[in-house]
C-alpha cells in the first residue's frame, strides 16, 4: 500500500526505467489489482499514463489506498527467501494470488499464468509456491481430503497432489531440496460472512523436515520464521467442505 501510494501521489507520472526491481514488480501487481487479464497495456509506463491522465480516479485511488493501508492489521516483516533482494513480498503479508504471481515474476503484462495448481514453478530462478486453504472445497465426486495444516508455529504438514509417489522426479525434487520452496495460506477460498474471496499470508521460505507415504506423499516442512498466533489459530485446523 505505502509503495502504492507513492506512485499516486506522484499522480502516476513516473519512468519505470528508473524503477528498482521490487517498484517494477509492485506496479505490475498493481496492474492485476486493476485488470483481470494480460495484454492491456504494452507497458507500465503505457499505463500510469492512462491512470494520470484521470485526476478523479488518482484522488479517489489515494483516498481508498490510505484506508486499506490504515486498516492493515497484518505485522509483516522483511521477506527471509532467497528472492527478498527483488521480491516486494512482506513476509506475513496478505496477497491474492495474482499479486503474488505478478510479484514472483510467473505472471507479466503480457502473459498471466494460467495455473490452477495448489503448486507453481519457475524453473529458472529454482522458485516453487504452494498456494494451501485449510479448510477445503472438494470438487464433485472427489473423495480426496488433504491433510494441510500447521503442527505449530514451526512446523506445517502438507500433502502433495495425488500424483506424486515414492520415487517420483517430483518426490526427489522436494527429498534433494532442488527448489526454493515459499508458502501461502489461507483459512479457504472465501470468507465466510463477506463471500469475498481470502488473500494468501506469505510465511516464506521453508525446508522440509520429514517425507514419508505415496500418492499423495506426506511432507512436513519446517519454517524459518515462525508464523504468528493469528496465522496458526485458522492453519492448525483443517476439514473438507462441499
Amino acid at each position: 500500500f505505502s509503495q502504492l501510494l507513492k506512485f499516486a501521489e506522484n499522480c502516476f507520472r513516473c519512468d519505470s526505467a528508473a524503477f528498482s526491481e521490487q517498484e517494477r514488480r509492485c506496479a505490475i501487481m498493481l496492474y492485476y489489482d486493476l485488470y483481470d487479464s494480460a495484454g492491456n497495456y504494452s507497458s507500465i509506463d503505457e499505463m500510469f499514463s492512462d491512470l494520470s491522465s484521470d485526476e478523479l480516479f488518482v484522488q479517489e485511488f489515494k483516498e481508498v489506498v490510505s484506508y486499506l493501508r490504515d486498516k492493515c492489521s497484518a505485522f509483516e516483516k522483511e521477506d527471509n527467501s532467497v528472492y527478498k533482494d527483488w521480491s516486494p513480498l512482506r513476509l506475513h503479508g496478505v496477497y491474492t494470488k495474482a499479486q503474488i504471481q505478478a510479484a514472483l515474476g510467473l505472471s507479466t503484462m503480457e502473459r498471466k499464468s494460467s495455473s490452477r495448481e495448489g503448486v507453481e514453478r519457475k524453473k529458472d530462478i529454482k522458485l516453487e509456491a504452494m498456494y494451501v486453504d485449510i479448510i477445503k472445497k472438494r470438487e464433485e465426486g472427489s473423495m480426496t481430503a488433504y491433510k494441510d495444516y500447521a503442527q505449530n508455529r514451526v512446523f506445517f504438514h502438507w500433502e502433495t497432489q495425488n500424483r506424486v509417489r515414492e520415487g517420483s522426479r517430483e518426490a526427489e525434487a522436494y527429498r534433494n531440496g532442488e527448489n526454493n520452496m515459499l508458502l501461502f495460506v489461507r483459512q479457504q477460498v472465501e470468507h465466510p460472512e463477506y463471500g469475498c474471496r481470502m488473500g494468501f499470508t506469505y510465511l516464506g521460505q521453508v525446508t522440509m523436515e520429514s517425507m514419508e507415504g505415496s500418492k499423495p506423499m506426506q511432507i512436513v516442512w519446517q519454517l524459518k520464521t515462525p508464523m504468528s498466533e493469528a496465522t496458526y489459530a485458522f492453519a492448525s485446523q483443517y476439514k473438507a467442505i462441499g
